[in-house]
């Protein structure tokens, strides 16, 4: 069995891949189409053959022994493999049909996502298990970030609607989890993908240390609303 999730940044992905791999039944979860991961094995893209093989050793070596695999996949990390022409959109959409589960993350605030990713980007703290950590991740706020806070949420938002419109228009059913549920209602929410998944012996779903939140509530609910203030909209 293959399932895929379908992210965009700071939508609480890391989190949701964290406890699938803690049960060690739900395949070696992990951004198989990541820049780096691609460029580490000489950027397979290039070509639809090398990218294929690339794919199927990535299979071969992060299937569990129950033969589950799973990956997790952004957006602009879908784009860049199917979207020139070396591989092309058709394949694209084959290949995300190709699994057999898919599960849809987002964020409902899309402007804290957007602060989220925009303090990540300044402090290079994107995920951590260190608990000392722990709301650590802060960043000076000026006007002159407002115009990158903005470029980052349209990104954001364009990614998210760029995954429904191609479940849309494909036919493809997907579980729906947001950021704010699973961090709201954490054991309830993995309950329910466990349950979408149907994997065998899979057992409970439980959120791990990996999980540490880097920003303080506080300080990216003051970016916000001079955010909101700059937009009129405060």
């Amino acid at each position: 069995m293959k399932y895929l999730i379908l992210s965009s940044p700071r939508t609480g992905s890391t989190m949701l891949a964290a406890a699938l791999n803690a049960t060690g039944r739900a395949g070696r979860l992990k951004e198989y189409f990541h820049l780096d991961n691609l460029a580490e094995r000489g950027s397979p893209e290039q070509t639809k053959q090398s990218m294929l093989a690339y794919y199927t050793d990535v299979v071969s070596a992060n299937t569990s022994a129950n033969g589950v695999f799973g990956m997790k996949l952004h957006f602009n990390q879908f784009y860049h493999v199917f979207g020139g022409k070396q591989i092309g959109m058709g394949n694209g959409v084959s290949f995300v049909k190709g699994f057999d589960r898919h599960v849809l993350i987002y964020r409902r605030d899309k402007i804290l996502q957007a602060v989220s990713e925009l303090i990540a980007n300044k402090t290079d703290l994107w995920n951590t298990s260190d608990t000392t950590l722990a709301g650590r991740a802060r960043m000076e706020f000026s006007d002159a970030d407002i115009p990158l806070l903005g470029r980052i949420m349209s990104r954001q938002l364009s990614e998210e609607y760029a995954w429904r419109s191609l479940l849309q228009d494909f036919s493809i059913p997907a579980h729906e989890l947001a950021y704010e549920d699973l961090v709201g209602e954490t054991d309830a929410e993995l309950a329910k993908l466990a349950a979408y998944l149907a994997i065998p012996d899979l057992g409970p779903l439980m959120a791990t240390q990996d999980t540490i939140k880097l920003t303080d509530v506080a300080a990216t609910a003051v970016i916000k609303q001079r955010f909101l203030a700059a937009l009129g909209a405060s």
